[in-house]
């Protein structure tokens, strides 16, 4: 049998630069037992970039990484939503830590010449996950089978990655609501949207008003008659329950993309768009349903001034929840086709809107209502056997004790945006009754 010469593999490395699927490198890693170790010092680092990896995933202690991974480091498989350079790496590694805690990459084969290194990992630690409250199997941890790396001065500068059968699960923020009187109550998930220059004012509600920067940039001014301060979370501090700033009545702040604001009860904020281009945020309520109808401020809406577009993505219709406080929890999902969320009973309110791609709800116990964009409402519910709808640009309100299944039934990733409200067990609320950022 004719042996293949050491520079082959290296030549097949190069070409993955140019196109040639991680796969196929995969395969030629179990193969091609004739490639050469890498030098020592090369090694070294590629295993310090495991070890700094794991550290993160462990502690959330990112700053091993700052010391093999160049700040520009060029990665050509980044996902959407992820920051450029060392700090979208830093990003991913918390995501996936906030799913998997107990996640770890381990080494099974390090191999290459001169600038590049390829390595073969495995996940384990893994078991059930869980991403708002919702569970997810080990299957979808995010890290692919085979790392290619580009060396240069000490640091990894250049990294391919793919894992193109995983799925992105990307929290956004979260907040303690403060009990409330009843259990009856409405939950509603919009999108506001704000040209350049636009300002609009937003009404006060009889519950609690959490906003949520997506993108851009907009000033808050909270209305000064009210008594209560709101609450900013800056984006930096999602993750650490830190960087709190109170918004005193009167005060105006700058947002900025992944910011969170938390409104006091009745009080009203005056939002504007101080960005060159288009800004957007998120708009999450939870408040008494009105007094003529169940489903909240959708049937009485405030006029829309020029420059402002409104798109209602979940939340219709008024259920029964708990007494006491609530642990609001907002995320992104981003499935691969065949992939799947959710098999055990939610212990909360689940609204889901499916932005991008084909999902397709399963449900086996409880009840769940489909919203269409039209703003009709359906609902879903079990017989003898598991009842189903297919979610094409449309929502779903999952009510507390449903079993229910999210499922990417098509051929491209789908993109679905969650928002989960559940019993607080830790009872974090201030003796105001202000809602505090957890």
């Amino acid at each position: 049998m004719h042996r293949r010469s050491g520079a082959w593999p290296l030549a097949v490395v190069l070409a993955l630069a140019t196109g040639i699927t991680l796969l196929h490198l995969s395969d030629i890693l179990r193969v091609a037992p004739g490639l050469a170790d890498p030098g020592a010092a090369r090694a070294t680092i590629v295993r310090r970039f495991y070890d700094g990896v794991n550290e993160e995933l462990r502690t959330g202690d990112a700053a091993p990484l700052a010391h093999v991974v160049a700040d520009n480091v060029v990665e050509h498989d980044v996902a959407p939503g992820l920051l450029a350079g060392r700090a979208g790496l830093v990003q991913r590694l918390a995501w996936l830590r906030a799913t998997f805690p107990r996640v770890r990459l381990e080494i099974v084969e390090v191999r290459g010449e001169n600038e590049l290194v390829v390595a073969r990992v495995r996940v384990v630690g893994t078991m059930e996950g869980e991403f708002l409250g919702i569970t997810v199997p080990a299957s979808l941890a995010m890290w692919g089978p085979v790392d290619v790396f580009r060396l240069a001065a000490g640091q990894i500068v250049e990294h391919w990655g793919g894992s193109d059968d995983k799925a992105l699960l990307q929290p956004l923020g979260a907040a303690t609501l403060a009990a409330a009187p009843g259990t009856r109550r409405f939950v509603s998930l919009r999108r506001l949207g704000f040209a350049p220059g636009a300002t609009a004012t937003v009404d006060g509600v009889a519950g609690q008003r959490i906003l949520y920067l997506e993108r851009g940039s907009l000033s808050l001014t909270l209305a000064g008659d009210g008594q209560q301060a709101a609450v900013l979370r800056r984006a930096s501090a999602v993750a650490d329950a830190v960087g709190r700033v109170l918004i005193e009545p009167g005060r105006r702040v700058t947002l900025k993309q992944g910011d969170l604001v938390l409104v006091p009860t009745l009080q009203s904020v005056t939002i504007r768009n101080v960005a060159a281009d288009a800004s957007t945020a998120l708009d999450m309520v939870r408040q008494e349903p009105t007094a003529t109808a169940d489903q909240g401020d959708r049937l009485h809406p405030t006029p829309t001034p020029p420059g402002l577009t409104v798109q209602y993505l979940a939340g219709r219709m008024a259920v029964e929840t708990w007494d006491g406080s609530a642990a609001l929890a907002l995320g992104q999902a981003m499935l691969p086709p065949g992939a799947a969320l959710g098999a055990r009973p939610t212990s909360g309110l689940a609204l889901v809107a499916v932005e991008a791609g084909h999902v397709r709800l399963n449900l086996s116990a409880g009840t769940a209502w489909i919203v269409e964009r039209d703003g009709g409402a359906t609902s879903l519910t079990p017989g003898a056997d598991q009842a189903e709808a297919t979610l094409d640009g449309a929502a779903a309100d999952i009510l507390p004790d449903a079993v229910a299944t999210m499922s990417n039934v098509g051929n491209a990733p789908a993109l679905v945006l969650i928002l989960t409200l559940r019993p607080d067990l830790a009872g974090v609320a201030n003796d105001a009754g202000t809602p505090t950022a957890s």
